[in-house]
């Protein structure tokens, strides 16, 4: 099956419902679009808390549907800002998107989606600087 042309909006409506799908009921809380702060704060794609009470996990999902939005984002590093309330950071792109050069040596993961769902295509790396959780 040949893979279908994503835009950000298919893309976030598509992982929001897959991570709801694989969540465990009352489990995992998950936020789409949440503002941070302000209403002019960090706002990430989806963000999601495992709500273990002991030690919660925080992961913040950026969506990227082009190489030049994934570009742009890594050169402004607007993903570092989630890097105080998010024990994880994931960038969620079509598996077509050429990504390896632009997030190489960066602190994140990748997901990716094909014509068979989402899967991992690198894994990330624990974030030891998380300062809380955010006011959503």
């Amino acid at each position: 099956m040949k893979n279908r042309k994503w835009t950000h909006v298919s893309l976030l409506n598509d992982l929001h419902i897959r991570l709801d799908v694989g969540a465990d009921r009352g489990g995992t809380w998950i936020f789409k679009e949440p503002r941070f702060g302000s209403a002019s704060g960090d706002t990430p794609d989806l963000f999601l808390i495992n709500r273990d009470y002991d030690e919660p996990e925080l992961t913040t999902y950026e969506v990227k549907a082009t190489i030049t939005d994934l570009k742009d984002d890594v050169a402004k590093n607007k993903y570092k800002k989630y890097f105080r309330f998010s024990d994880r950071i994931y960038f969620a792109l079509p598996v077509d998107l050429n990504w390896k050069k632009c997030l190489k040596n960066k602190p994140v993961g990748i997901i990716v989606r094909d014509s068979n769902g989402w899967s991992v295509a690198k894994r990330a790396p624990k974030n030891r600087r998380r300062n809380g959780v955010p006011a959503i």
